[in-house]
């Protein structure tokens, strides 16, 4: 269990990743970095996801820069022990995997919100949903 600090870097674009995150609190952003300097959030992780577990079953690097947004702490594992028990236990993989599934749906979704939705519509659809 480690705290991690706003701002503070999990892992750079095209990184190879060593560790995975399992938030308790905080959120885990993971940002698209543009050629002119400037960057879009694509997604956010939270106390009900896992950020590192699809490169360790996969890839082995990150595709985006992921930083701590909000502070917070979380359980971190070392990427081939998360590769070991994915492969010793097929309900923890069937899990990560289908966490990733929701995590990929979030960012097309946002995507499709801010391809079509103004601002102020995707501003009050977010009002609607915490009400």
């Amino acid at each position: 269990m480690v705290h991690l600090e706003q701002g503070q870097v999990l892992a750079k674009t095209h990184q190879l990743v060593q560790r995975v995150y399992f938030p308790h609190t905080g959120i885990i952003s993971c940002v698209v970095e543009l050629k002119g300097g400037g960057a879009i959030e694509t997604g956010m992780i939270g106390r009900d996801g896992v950020w590192g577990a699809s490169q360790a079953l996969d890839s082995k690097v990150s595709l985006n820069h992921v930083l701590m947004q909000v502070p917070g702490t979380a359980s971190v594992i070392d990427f081939d022990r998360v590769r070991q028990l994915a492969s010793e236990r097929p309900a923890f993989r069937d899990l990560l995997l289908q966490y990733e599934q929701f995590f990929l749906s979030q960012a097309q979704q946002t995507a499709a919100c801010n391809a079509v939705h103004r601002i102020e519509a995707r501003a009050w659809q977010v009002v609607l949903e915490n009400e």
